[in-house]
């Protein structure tokens, strides 16, 4: 079977968006670089951030990954280590470029992500900050299954989640 052949609409939206992240990134650099000369930016907390998104890729690799004794498990480790480098310097540079002027203009914000990157684990703020998006994520689960409940009692066909998993480890 043929791959779809993709429209001319489809292609220039790809390249509008790659060509926006590309434009992103560096503003992102030349905004993280005249922070990190000028000494502003919590270098400790992006940091902690960054290492935080690396030990989490890590992890989730290692919990999706189906161990072989083959060559290929080891590129496929060098892989997940150059993603997870990836995601976690990026989130890095994101992190140097826009905190001194979050800090700056939206200073409420960010202080119970200091306290607890700060180590700051028992502080009132970062609790009530933790059980704010708790309820908030529990919300927005009710709200996604009330969505379906009320399109199928309305007759559609019920969103079926994907069964990837239970096809094995073979298929990869």
């Amino acid at each position: 079977m043929q791959p779809r052949e993709r429209t001319l609409g489809e292609k220039a939206s790809q390249l509008a968006a790659v060509s926006l992240l590309l434009i992103m990134l560096c503003g992102a650099v030349f905004m993280a670089r005249w922070n990190y000369k000028r000494g502003r930016g919590d270098r400790r907390g992006a940091f902690r951030l960054a290492f935080f998104s690396f030990c989490g890729q890590l992890a989730l690799w290692l919990c999706r990954v189906h161990f072989t004794p083959t060559g290929s498990t080891l590129g496929r480790f060098m892989l997940a280590i150059s993603t997870a480098l990836f995601t976690s310097g990026t989130i890095w540079l994101l992190y140097l470029a826009v905190e001194p002027y979050i800090r700056r203009h939206w200073h409420q914000s960010i202080i119970s992500w200091t306290r607890l990157a700060g180590g700051q684990w028992r502080d009132p703020l970062v609790g009530r900050d933790v059980l704010f998006g708790t309820m908030l994520g529990i919300l927005w689960s009710v709200i996604f299954e009330i969505r379906h409940l009320t399109l199928a009692h309305l007759g559609s066909t019920p969103v079926l989640m994907p069964a990837d998993y239970l096809i094995g480890g073979g298929s990869r």
